[in-house]
């Protein structure tokens, strides 16, 4: 089993239709993926959603595994901010957090923004 952690911007990709993203993960479903989300996608996502448009967004969301925040998510995420802001490097905490959700639940993350995951050890792939 291969697990996906989506980031915000894939599952609004896919919910809105956009063909790269719906490309790429009929690719690795086929392939016998597993899709995740963690609490920072679901805030994120959810925020942007229409009250009409909720209850197919909820039932997207509710289908995906879910990947619960742990101490060591907060911590690594804190540790990375840190170490990046010395160098010069701002990221966000919540890119922090779902970097850290994919490092500590061993998942490649799907994003379309690859230059916001530059931590080490962090698998992350585009949909082009």
């Amino acid at each position: 089993m291969t697990l996906f952690l989506l980031d915000s911007n894939i599952v609004i990709d896919v919910l809105g239709g956009d063909s790269g993203a719906l490309r790429l993960i009929d690719q690795l479903d086929d392939a016998g993926a597993v899709f995740g989300a963690c609490d920072i996608v679901l805030a994120e996502v959810l925020t942007g959603v229409h009250e009409r448009d909720r209850p197919l967004v909820l039932d997207f969301l509710r289908n995906l595994h879910f990947l619960a925040s742990t101490r060591e998510i907060g911590e690594q995420a804190g540790l990375w901010r840190y170490d990046y802001a010395r160098r010069g490097i701002a990221l966000s905490v919540p890119d922090l957090l779902i970097a850290a959700t994919a490092l500590v639940y061993d998942a490649s993350l799907i994003t379309r923004n690859l230059r916001h995951f530059p931590m080490l050890g962090v698998r992350a792939l585009s949909p082009g």
